[in-house]
């Protein structure tokens, strides 16, 4: 969306582009790595009572999960339509620059997320 900005007649197929990987291939792997992790605790013989890491990464899974499907899904799907309706050559609808800055930012927090659950998941402090 950064190259987007740069050059606003391709803002609507970023969007829809970014939404389509998001919604269909990020938001499925999301959950098959969560299934998968859930089913490596019995496996691990990993205890959630001896273990607070594996219950922060739940915790922390659970929020991302969630605030990628309420808010950031439907943020990234009203996106694409407010670019959809634009008229090609003038200037995006007043909500497109907010909506963006909040896309950007839900995204930078779930990047964080991503982040240190894998810290988590590697390093076992604690254990």
């Amino acid at each position: 969306m950064g190259m987007a900005r740069r050059e606003p007649q391709h803002m609507a197929f970023g969007a829809k582009i970014v939404h389509t990987i998001s919604s269909k291939v990020t938001k499925i792997g999301a959950i098959a790595a969560g299934i998968l992790g859930l089913l490596l605790i019995p496996v691990g013989g990993w205890s959630l009572k001896s273990n607070w890491w594996l219950v922060v990464a739940l915790l922390i899974y659970v929020i991302a999960i969630v605030f990628s499907v309420v808010v950031q899904g439907p943020n990234s799907e009203k996106m694409v339509e407010l670019l959809s309706s634009a008229t090609p050559g003038e200037a995006p609808p007043a909500q497109v620059p907010e909506l963006a800055k909040r896309l950007q930012m839900g995204g930078t927090m779930l990047g964080v997320a991503i982040i240190v659950l894998v810290l988590l998941m590697v390093f076992k402090p604690g254990s």
